[in-house]
């Protein structure tokens, strides 16, 4: 199924698959990695159905609420170091995934990102526990 029908964040497609797999995949997780395509621009309604129409397909691709919401509820593997999430926070709000041309921008803005201080923290618990899940 294309993400874009409603799995843009599969996080909990994943958390559910590993279940099925494992009985006990809630311990057994040892890291899970969440990649998101940059922040979305908040919309309002607008006035006519055509932007209606837009935002409300803005609402359905919405991936930082499947985000949140997981965090939420799992709790546990944020604080444990077992779950990471990973997302452009500025710079990427009017490209489309379809817009190739805009790699250089999209490049760019993912520098950046990665250059702040709380994000290489967190890149390198992710990759300790990365380490852990191999020994």
């Amino acid at each position: 199924m294309d993400g874009a029908i409603g799995r843009n964040n599969p996080v909990n497609v994943v958390l559910a698959e590993a279940r099925d797999i494992w009985p006990n995949a809630d311990q057994r997780i040892q890291c899970l990695v969440s990649l998101g395509t940059g922040l979305p621009n908040v919309n309002q309604f607008g006035g006519n159905l055509v932007q209606v129409a837009r935002t409300l397909a803005d609402v359905a691709t919405e991936t930082e609420r499947t985000a949140e919401e997981f965090l939420r509820a799992h709790p546990d593997l944020k604080e444990q170091k077992r779950y990471f999430r990973f997302n452009v926070q500025r710079g990427l709000q009017d490209i489309g995934l379809e817009e190739y041309k805009e790699i250089p921008r999209v490049a760019a803005a993912t520098s950046d990102y990665l250059e702040s201080e709380g994000v290489r923290v967190e890149m390198e618990h992710c990759v300790n526990s990365l380490k852990r899940g191999r020994m």
